[in-house]
């Protein structure tokens, strides 16, 4: 579920809603309300928390000087907060993907073996006491399975088998969440996938790819249109963002193409 989608959900159920992050306009009448309590809900991208590229935003000023605004904080949720660890700590010699990351604190996260639940306790600094809710990760309606590469992962000979060589309507293709760790191949294995479409149903949106270079317009469009059951999108080609937050149903195969970095990052895609 996109971020636009959240504050969507959350106002069906009339939660006032607003999203706080680098986009967000600073705009004095909207942060007047921000810092009245207008909105019951914020969701917040944790860069907004702490100095981001070399100043302090709008909201972490709120939040360090004015006890006004911070006595109106009933409780903080952090979602994938597997990423605490994953993004937020150096890791296997690369830097810190996104360095930012006594209220009443919950903690969610579908992936959280104990190296990365401890990195959690310790940077949001929770108590002992603390209670630990503990569901298994595996579920009767999925099947894990790995298959040989055939040639190179370059050539996306092995990606063949998801259109059928005589495909055609009323033929339907299951629907597919394909990941890359690379921008690039992403798109390319859409484009490899598209062509082996019928001429007449390439460049449909049968095939699309999802990724951060695309602009939040074509974002929600494609995920909009992969999540209904109605529309034409697929086979998704997607890197990272599409492991977290997205709720989509209905989807038949989950693809890691090529290793995972690690087997945190593989469960998060697969669940």
């Amino acid at each position: 579920m996109t971020v636009l989608s959240k504050v969507l959900e959350s106002q069906k159920f009339g939660i006032s809603t607003i999203t706080i992050n680098e986009d967000t306009p600073s705009d004095r009448e909207l942060w007047d309300s921000i810092h009245m309590g207008k909105f019951q809900h914020l969701i917040v991208s944790p860069e907004q928390l702490g100095t981001y590229n070399g100043h302090l935003p709008r909201l972490a000023r709120l939040l360090q000087e004015d006890r006004t605004f911070t006595r109106k904080i009933a409780r903080v949720h952090i979602d994938e907060a597997h990423n605490i660890y994953m993004a937020g700590c150096a890791n296997h010699g690369e830097d810190a993907f996104r360095p930012a990351y006594r209220t009443p604190f919950q903690a969610l996260s579908a992936t959280l073996p104990p190296h990365i639940l401890d990195a959690v306790k310790h940077d949001l600094l929770i108590s002992p006491d603390y209670i630990n809710l503990r569901l298994p990760e595996n579920r009767s309606n999925i099947a894990y399975a790995t298959t040989s590469v055939i040639g190179s992962l370059q050539k996306f000979h092995s990606l063949d088998c998801l259109i059928p060589p005589k495909f055609h309507p009323p033929m339907v293709i299951p629907k597919t969440l394909v990941f890359h760790d690379c921008k690039q191949k992403a798109s390319d294995a859409a484009i490899y996938n598209d062509n082996w479409l019928p001429v007449a149903m390439r460049n449909q949106g049968i095939v699309k790819h999802y990724h951060s270079d695309m602009s939040a317009e074509y974002l929600q469009k494609t995920y909009d249109n992969f999540s209904s059951d109605a529309r034409t999108c697929r086979i998704l080609h997607a890197t990272a963002g599409a492991s977290m937050g997205l709720d989509i149903r209905g989807i038949h195969i989950i693809i890691q193409y090529g290793m995972c970095k690690n087997m945190a990052k593989m469960l998060q895609r697969a669940g």
